[in-house]
């Protein structure tokens, strides 16, 4: 009998959710293809099946490749957070090391080892959700509830992931409509695909998370793409487009219920505020390779040995004020980060969502729509649990004045966290490194739509596919 390897999680599930017919108690660890055809057929095991399969999607964002990856530059998509952070205003690389090249800003060229990995990482998560809805999805007229449950959860990674691509590959939405985004590639699509244009790409991000809202579930579990995280990426998507009613929908969703309070750990997944993550663990760490090793000033990585700090901006530094609790997450003589503490065997989780992101996405959306007082009072209480209430005037009329205030709290709060980049594009401000007495030491300056914002294409991708064409 020939045997294929799966995952462990898939052995366990057979054992716990089929007969006994289905088992073989001297092969534990492994299911036959009978067995596995016996439980995708069942329409009440195989939303269990897919969750099982679903593992090996997540840890992709982890890393994608444990095996083969030996740089210690990429650990997926908090390599993606911490690049682009650095490539802002708000983060000082201390020392020319690894991200160095992208803290200068010149890192972002078709032969790049960067833009290769980022591209692969989410095309990679594209592609694994569109086989599964091949595979096991395809027949809607076999849809349960329950499999519409997985499908959105499907939907949401493939959403999110369209958003990260064309925020990286192309300019903000707002403007650029009919700039070239990124491919499409969706179940059917030929192998090779022109880039569609960012409306197009938002179009589908859209299409995604809106079935990821109306169809997943609120769960507890923080490693799953559900409700929550598609509300969240919705509302994202929808502040690109400035589509401010949808972002007060949207943002509301994902943030109602959650604890918005300040968070005591950035490194703990079972933390209430933590709404997407991945656990790490001492067989799954990638040590130096990680993003804690180059963060983390307490532990014996690049940052605490080697002293390769992330420090913030002294000028947004001199912003915070000093009851504000969150001034504590930088060191005052040097302002290196200690946001992020990982125990000293690397096995820190991997923050990649926060209910603060959607929060104060909802008190944006409020601003906007011109609803400052409603706007202000949420904000209070926000900044409340930060020790900063008093910084909110509750009785602002100017929305410049609090587009302004809102956005320097929002660079405060999710500094570190992979969201400067793209909140720069599509608020459409400049990167200014050369203001006088700043401690960043490259300083450059980068005007609204600079192409240095911009990833180019990988080059193996122009060469293999030649209806591709390439950024500036």
């Amino acid at each position: 009998m020939k045997l294929h390897k799966f995952l462990p999680a898939l052995a366990l599930l057979a054992f716990t959710a089929c007969s006994s017919d289905y088992l073989d108690k001297n092969e534990t660890p492994y299911i036959t293809q009978k067995q596995k055809d016996a439980l995708t057929s069942d329409p009440t095991a195989l939303p269990r099946v897919i969750r099982a399969e679903l593992q090996a999607v997540y840890q992709t964002f982890q890393i994608q490749d444990l095996v083969s990856n030996t740089r210690h530059d990429y650990f997926g998509l908090k390599s993606v957070n911490l690049a682009t952070d650095l490539m802002g205003e708000d983060m000082v690389q201390t020392k020319h090391h690894h991200f160095g090249f992208d803290y200068n800003l010149e890192n972002r060229e078709a032969p790049y080892a960067r833009t290769r990995l980022f591209w692969a990482l989410f095309y990679k998560i594209i592609a694994s959700s569109n086989d599964f809805i091949v595979k096991y999805l395809s027949d809607d007229s076999k849809m349960t509830p329950e499999l519409a449950v997985v499908k959105a959860e499907l939907l949401t990674l493939r959403g999110l992931s369209y958003y990260y691509l064309v925020n990286l590959y192309q300019q903000t939405y707002k403007g650029n409509e009919k700039a070239l985004g990124v491919p499409l590639s969706l179940p059917g699509s030929p192998a090779q695909l022109p880039r569609a244009t960012v409306e197009e790409v938002y179009k589908q991000i859209v299409e995604d998370l809106t079935y990821g809202v109306e169809n997943g579930q609120l769960t507890d579990d923080h490693t799953d793409a559900d409700k929550r995280v598609a509300a969240a990426f919705l509302a994202k998507a929808y502040a690109a487009m400035e589509d401010w009613a949808n972002v007060e929908k949207y943002a509301y969703i994902a943030a109602d219920g959650v604890s918005v309070g300040f968070p005591s750990n950035l490194c703990k997944i079972d933390n209430d505020d933590v709404l997407w993550g991945y656990g790490i663990n001492d067989q799954n760490t990638t040590v130096y390779a990680s993003f804690f090793s180059h963060i983390d000033t307490s532990i014996q990585g690049y940052a605490g040995a080697l002293g390769v700090y992330k420090a913030i901006h002294n000028k947004l530094y001199d912003q915070i004020s000093d009851n504000d609790a969150r001034k504590a997450w930088w060191r005052k003589k040097d302002l290196a980060t200690m946001k992020f503490k990982s125990p000293a065997d690397f096995t820190g989780d991997y923050i990649y969502l926060r209910s603060a992101d959607p929060y104060l996405l909802y008190v944006e959306a409020l601003g906007e729509q011109g609803k400052l007082t409603d706007a202000a009072a949420a904000l209070k209480s926000f900044l409340a649990s930060r020790g900063a209430a008093d910084q909110v005037d509750l009785h602002v009329t100017d929305i410049a004045d609090f587009r302004g205030f809102l956005q320097l709290q929002r660079r405060i709060e999710l500094w570190g966290e992979g969201t400067s980049l793209f909140d720069l594009k599509r608020w459409k401000l400049p990167i200014d490194r050369t203001v006088e007495g700043t401690n960043h030491r490259t300083k450059v300056k980068v005007e609204v739509g600079s192409k240095e914002l911009v990833y180019q294409i990988p080059q193996r991708e122009i060469d293999q596919n030649k209806l591709l064409e390439q950024n500036p």
